[in-house]
């Protein structure tokens, strides 16, 4: 089974060595201070075998934010918790919105589930209409929210995350996850309702917004998530140790957070200006649809040549066709290079 074709269009490693790379939501700034320190200080342990159940770090994520420890399952990335975690199955039926992450779909695919889409439409923002998503649900053993949603960037509520799980069917769980949550509002999180109640499970990458993606680490939250089988040693100790340090210096990355989105829209504005129609939200990227007559692939080829690579759209569903690319914010040094690239591809 090819693991990536469901995460756009793929180019070798050859062909993505000396460019641009803006097809992955990696944070366009820096880990903090504290956490190089840390990854400085943790490679004297690379020679020998991480903590069995990585405690410490459990530790940390319940204590900065506020959970009981039985409640906080762990992995080596969002993605390996999806792959073993997510709960579809043989017949079971599994709604996903349209456009949104792919992993989702391509494991509730892979496991035998029958998956349903529910389309969001551009014409509209993209925005989920609520009612119309619960009468979606009926019938779903699984129902999965990505918030913000990945590619679109507009984010629910915690009251309207809530509200939809009372309005779910008895014994359908809800999915939430919460990659990019650090891009919203204050109080968007439901992990700690996830805590509480039966059937509502976050999963949550730090790999995101706290600038760790190559060090694969994740957690997900639930009643007693503990007590799922996780493999032992399953992160390793640099990540362990660079979590803890990066939880502990939110006050460095809460700004830089902030600055993300003020970024986007300054940078989905810019883009306006060369024939691009741009979506963009609490999220570190923009969704672009390219001006008429051009299409996606031909014009990922045509950025190729020009040392850019963008994300386009396999496996985020239907909705998106073959007119739409997603671009990552680069870092600050480097976007007048990648909009000097876009407009140039464009002549």
């Amino acid at each position: 089974m090819d693991l990536s074709a469901h995460h756009g269009k793929g180019f070798s490693a050859a062909e993505r060595q000396n460019a641009i790379c803006l097809d992955v939501l990696d944070a366009w700034f820096d880990p903090s201070p504290g956490v190089e320190k840390a990854y400085l200080t943790s490679l004297s342990s690379i020679s020998h075998s991480p903590e069995l159940d990585s405690e410490s770090l459990r530790s940390a994520i319940a204590y900065k934010k506020h959970l009981p420890t039985t409640c906080i399952g762990l992995g080596a990335g969002s993605s390996e918790i999806i792959h073993r975690v997510f709960g579809s199955r043989i017949g079971a039926t599994v709604l996903v919105l349209d456009p949104t992450y792919s992993e989702y779909r391509f494991v509730a695919t892979a496991k035998g589930a029958i998956v349903r889409s529910f389309a969001l439409d551009p014409n509209q923002g993209f925005r989920i209409t609520l009612p119309a998503l619960v009468d979606a649900a009926r019938g779903c053993d699984d129902v999965v929210l990505v918030n913000p949603n990945n590619p679109t960037g507009q984010y629910l509520t915690r009251e309207e995350i809530l509200g939809i799980r009372e309005s779910l069917p008895t014994g359908c769980r809800l999915w939430i996850d919460e990659a990019y949550v650090d891009y919203c509002p204050a109080q968007t999180s439901v992990e700690q309702d996830a805590s509480r109640v039966e059937n509502l499970f976050v999963i949550k990458s730090l790999s995101k917004s706290f600038g760790l993606s190559g060090l694969r680490v994740a957690y997900w939250v639930g009643v007693n998530a503990s007590s799922v089988i996780t493999p032992p040693w399953a992160i390793s100790q640099p990540g362990i140790t660079c979590a803890v340090a990066a939880l502990e210096d939110e006050e460095y990355y809460r700004p830089l957070w902030t600055e993300t989105v003020l970024r986007a829209e300054a940078f989905s504005e810019q883009l306006r200006k060369f024939g691009f129609e741009t979506w963009t939200g609490s999220l570190n990227s923009v969704l672009l649809q390219l001006p008429d007559g051009i299409h996606t692939e031909s014009f990922a080829h045509r950025l190729l040549e020009k040392g850019l690579v963008l994300r386009t759209p396999e496996g985020m569903g239907e909705v998106l066709d073959n007119r739409f690319l997603r671009i990552s914010l680069p870092k600050i040094a480097l976007e007048p290079l990648v909009t000097e690239r876009l407009k140039s591809a464009l002549s």
